[in-house]
């Protein structure tokens, strides 16, 4: 199956985007796009969740290594 980042939103039920909203994520942080999750994935969904975390270990490698700062968008939630 061919997967284009130009989804604009996925259903919970698509499980086969998981694999990549992490690495979609972590994509747009070292390559110093701004943080879109919610453009690609339903907000708060397990895809979504999965391409922030993404972005979150993709903004930290790239301070690590360039000392770049990428202010990442990590909302609360709470029950």
């Amino acid at each position: 199956m061919s997967v284009s980042k130009n989804v604009t939103v996925v259903t919970l039920e698509d499980s086969d985007y998981l694999g990549h909203a992490f690495q979609w994520g972590h994509e747009d942080a070292t390559e110093g796009r701004d943080q879109r999750g919610s453009t690609y994935f339903a907000m708060f969904s397990p895809a979504w969740v999965s391409y922030n975390d993404g972005f979150l270990a993709g903004a930290q490698m790239l301070y690590s290594v360039t000392g770049t700062v990428r202010h990442v968008w990590i909302p609360e939630v709470t029950a």
